[in-house]
């Protein structure tokens, strides 16, 4: 049986577990064998996605007067919240290894953590590509990218969740929008002391490596990283801190990704969550509006209830806002 590398880097400095997994890949040739990293973040961080502008999405003043590390990662994704209340792991293989899409590699991680998960007494359920779910609040996401030779999916098992303390670090237009995003989080967002009893670190990582490499065909060794992989260190560190254009774009033009579907946005004096393409709640001009909810925004529907609630010609930005906040939506 194949032995694959597994790598307890332990408590990592913030943008050092960014930085290790992106040298790995950039190193990795065909016949390498996979790489499994596990790690806790040394310091409270907000991560933003590699696509992703740190100035757009974050509140810098907010992380700076908080002592929070601002990151990126080589992943997809929207920006997370990562400090010492979670286990974070990076898988990385070789392109050879993965005869089928991408998108079948996030299958088998995200079923061994669902096997993890309940070897300890949580039945999460796969939501999209890349989510595990429990219940009707998401539990674990995961990103994945390929870089060089390499194919990386990275995750994190959240024992803990500060809804409060991420609301607070982000880009916001309005003290309302914050507001309204912690109760989202709160709502979209869960974690294992919610949920039930998390395990002890070393019961998690042995039953997770055990079980991603049973669903991989092969077991995880202990190994630490090579030569080649330190010598390329410095130029991963450097390529994570570069490239950001400083006037870029937010993820979504007016708003946040809450979870898979659920988007909050707010356009001058409009703001609504958006729940699988229809409202759940909606504000226009320090006005909730109850009228118009589980109506899609661009809907002929949505327009006459918004007519009937203020008017039709009160209506009219309304209506206006509503569609340019849901274009930023990728």
């Amino acid at each position: 049986m194949t032995v694959g590398r597994w790598i307890d880097l332990g408590d990592t400095d913030a943008r050092e577990m960014h930085a290790v997994p992106l040298a790995i890949a950039e190193c990795l040739r065909g016949g390498d064998r996979p790489v499994l990293l596990w790690m806790r973040s040394a310091q409270t961080q907000m991560c933003v996605g590699a696509s992703q502008d740190p100035g757009a999405e974050l509140d810098l003043v907010a992380c700076r007067f908080r002592g929070v590390v601002t990151t990126r990662r080589c992943l997809g994704g929207g920006t997370v919240l990562v400090d010492d209340g979670q286990d974070s792991f990076y898988l990385i293989v070789h392109r050879d290894r993965v005869r089928t899409a991408r998108e079948t590699l996030f299958s088998v991680v995200l079923a061994a953590a669902r096997s993890t998960y309940r070897a300890f007494g949580l039945d999460p359920r796969t939501v999209g590509t890349g989510d595990l779910w429990c219940g009707q609040r998401k539990i674990l996401g995961s990103g994945a990218a390929s870089v060089g030779e390499a194919h990386l999916i990275g995750a994190s098992f959240l024992h803990r969740f500060d809804a409060k303390a991420f609301a607070a670090l982000v880009s916001a237009p309005t003290s309302g929008y914050r507001d309204w995003l912690g109760r989202a989080l709160r709502e979209g967002m869960t974690d294992w002391m919610t949920e039930g009893t998390p395990p002890e670190r070393f019961e998690l990582a042995e039953r997770f490596r055990t079980d991603l490499g049973r669903n991989l065909g092969l077991c995880f060794g202990r190994s630490q990283l090579g030569a080649a992989e330190l010598d390329e260190l410095p130029q991963a560190r450097l390529e994570l801190e570069e490239g950001v254009d400083p006037n870029g774009r937010r993820q979504v033009r007016h708003g946040i990704k809450v979870n898979h579907g659920t988007f909050l946005l707010e356009f001058e004096s409009t703001r609504l969550i958006l729940k699988q393409g229809r409202i759940e709640r909606i504000r226009h001009r320090n006005r909730e509006l109850d009228g118009l909810q589980g109506l899609a925004p661009l809907s002929a529907a949505f327009e006459r209830a918004a007519c009937r609630c203020l008017g039709p010609v009160a209506a009219l930005p309304l209506i206006g806002e509503a569609r340019e906040a849901i274009r930023g939506i990728p």
